[in-house]
């Protein structure tokens, strides 16, 4: 299947999908990061003391002459807001590009399909049911697109769940690999 995909595929598109299998991790590492944002934040709106105690933070709110700790929250709140708008629009834009590589190649290969049939001889031509045609075109095509879509998805996916275990790892590796 994949050398058909090779085969089916432009160097042009070729080098697009290698860009969007790149995108996909930094996609992943910017979801790992939005997982990971949350619970340091909580911690520090919960309990006022981590904000001195926990050196990360002593550092921000030393570094941007915070004088009250409410302020420093909501500083850290908004910035947790603006990161998730910034997240989510890097995603939007993810699938925008994924959808239009991916129509691009279905009317790419549903016109190199019809050609093959055009091609045909008129009497295999005339023996053949049109719409038996014309439903291997879009059937064809939409399979072939459909895959490629979900298997960049789904490598997004693993370097997702790749990157969070890395960081449960790095967190704490014993808990970790007793859970795994």
């Amino acid at each position: 299947m994949i050398n058909k995909l090779r085969s089916i595929l432009t160097k042009r598109d070729k080098h697009f999908l290698l860009g969007l299998l790149f995108f996909s991790i930094i996609i992943s590492i910017i979801e790992t990061v939005g997982i990971s944002a949350i619970m340091p934040f909580l911690s520090l709106a919960t309990d006022f003391k981590l904000i001195h105690t926990n050196e990360y933070a002593s550092f921000i709110y030393k570094f941007l002459n915070f004088s009250s700790d409410v302020n420093f929250i909501i500083f850290i709140g908004i910035v947790l807001i603006f990161f998730y708008i910034f997240r989510s629009a890097i995603n939007l834009f993810y699938f925008y590009m994924l959808a239009r590589f991916s129509q691009g190649r279905y009317h790419l290969i549903s016109y190199r399909l019809f050609e093959n049939y055009m091609g045909m001889s008129y009497k295999n031509f005339v023996n053949k049911n049109s719409s038996t045609l014309t439903k291997s075109i879009i059937n064809e095509a939409s399979n072939l697109t459909g895959l490629i879509s979900s298997l960049l998805l789904l490598i997004s996916e693993v370097f997702i769940i790749i990157f969070i275990y890395i960081m449960m790892i790095f967190v704490n590796y014993k808990i970790t690999l007793v859970l795994s």
